[in-house]
């Protein structure tokens, strides 16, 4: 671990610069910044540099090689300078922390040089290296795939997949590394397995990656045990499949308590609905069985499922709104009814009643959770070159929502009642974070899920229709990675 301490915090010492051991492993540049020399020179002319960062005892320099190439130029002969008593094996790491605190940038060719050091030599892991550069795995994993993650890591890895009980020692031998190092790779692709569950892939997808990438085919139950291992996924949601074909109060037995961070769902409202937006009429969802009671069992369930301090939403008819706030409210407190203005809508009874131009969803939390700020911008005619506008979210909400939904849209709708992936992406937004999970027990088309796989987020969906389940899996896996 190292030294995090404010130089503040610590003792300015005098010493000669000739004193000042230089490493050159730690200078993380291709070359002197001659205009940050310059910059040096002149504060130290006016007495307004800060000390240098060094080893304790070694004075080996840490962080300040422009201030100490500057000094040298200026013929001094004494500089300031701060101890810190940092392990060998963290030197770089601890370089490379306080120079993006306060150093000159490094460029995208240096940083790469870095990363690449920082693994191969210090055998620091893709995790750590992305804390250090604020990046994720998956970008220092591309960064390293250019020049090094190459034939050994992944031979490593395929003897690992065949047989799981591999000798490490012997593997390291064979290919010249240490054991540890073998220990690292083996390590680091769980992670990325754990990744790619994490941030919406099917496992059948995941399956795929490993085959086309190491040339071994693997089982899903072998799968799930690399999942398992990892404390922090809940075992019970590991060994489900994401979408599941089937009754929604018999798949939730599967389902534990407190184990999604939003459910977001357009259940069957109990009247029956047919759309006639499209010259070709869809089939009619038939909702004669659906009582008050059922709807309660629904709505318990859902409750039971939803993690503490954890939003939920659910779209609704004016014709069944009070009895669905009536079950709702029994179980969670409900914030608002959202109106979402549509910019299409269907014909319906031409003569005798008004079309529907808005769509209504009941906001509801379990406990109480702030909504997230995001950069999702909302509908606006305001302008033609743009027509939306970033909301800035900082500020408290409206209720009404002036949502255009794209001709693209309506003339692509799976479903008769198929939401807009825009207000779904919405709202996934602003009630979660990558890779939490994002929970729909009524998936019909997968709208929600195919919004919550471009948002990087886990998820589960049900859904009792074989047609519809095979239309929402194939969205999810056309539509549902960002291009």
């Amino acid at each position: 671990m190292t030294n995090k301490n404010t130089n503040s915090q610590q003792q300015v010492k005098l010493i000669k610069v000739d004193r000042i051991q230089v490493e050159p492993k730690l200078f993380l540049r291709a070359s002197y910044n001659e205009d940050a020399i310059q910059r040096y020179k002149e504060l130290y002319e006016a007495g307004k540099t800060k000390p240098l960062i060094v080893q304790t005892k070694t004075f080996q320099l840490i962080d300040g090689f422009h201030r100490l190439k500057a000094v040298q130029e200026l013929e001094l002969e004494d500089i300031e300078v701060i101890e810190e008593n940092i392990p060998d094996v963290e030197l770089r790491t601890e370089a490379v922390r306080l120079n993006s605190e306060h150093g000159v940038s490094l460029s995208k060719v240096e940083r790469d040089e870095v990363i690449k050091k920082l693994y191969v030599e210090d055998n620091k892991t893709q995790r750590e290296i992305g804390e250090l550069f604020h990046l994720s795995q998956r970008h220092i994993g591309r960064i390293l795939e250019k020049d090094i993650l190459s034939k050994t890591n992944n031979c490593v890895v395929k003897e690992w997949l065949l047989n799981p009980n591999v000798n490490q020692t012997e593997l390291a031998k064979q290919y010249d590394i240490t054991q540890p190092r073998v220990s690292q790779i083996i390590k680091e692709f769980k992670q990325e397995i754990k990744e790619h569950y994490q941030i919406g892939c099917l496992k059948e997808e995941i399956i795929k990656w490993i085959d086309d990438t190491y040339n071994v085919s693997i089982e899903t139950e072998r799968l799930d045990e690399i999942l398992l291992e990892f404390e922090d996924l809940n075992p019970d949601l590991v060994k489900l499949p994401k979408l599941i074909l089937g009754d929604y109060l018999q798949v939730a037995k599967n389902i534990p308590d407190d184990s999604v961070d939003l459910i977001l769902t357009d259940p069957p409202y109990g009247i029956d609905y047919q759309s006639n937006f499209k010259n070709e009429k869809f089939e009619k969802i038939q909702s004669d069985e659906i009582n008050e009671e059922t709807i309660e069992q629904w709505i318990r369930e859902m409750t039971r499922i939803l993690k503490p301090n954890k939003h939920f939403y659910c779209f609704t008819s004016w014709k069944v709104y009070p009895i669905w706030f009536k079950i709702i409210s029994k179980y969670l407190p409900i914030k608002n009814c959202l109106i979402i203005k549509k910019k299409h809508w269907g014909l319906g009874d031409l003569e005798y009643s008004f079309a529907s131009a808005y769509d209504m969803i009941i906001f509801a939390q379990k406990g109480k959770k702030p909504f997230n700020i995001t950069s999702l911008k909302e509908a606006s005619e305001s302008s033609k070159n743009d027509p939306r506008h970033t909301i800035d979210y900082t500020q408290r909400l409206p209720d009404l929502i002036d949502w255009i939904n794209s001709a693209e849209f309506n003339l692509k709708m799976k479903h008769p009642t198929q939401k807009s992936i825009e207000i779904c992406e919405l709202l996934i937004q602003i009630s979660s974070n990558p890779k939490e999970i994002v929970f729909d027990p009524f998936a019909g088309s997968g709208t929600t899920l195919v919004s919550a796989r471009k948002l990087e987020r886990n998820w589960l969906g049900i859904e009792i229709d074989k047609k519809w389940f095979d239309i929402a899996l194939e969205r999810i896996k056309t539509q549902g990675v960002e291009q």
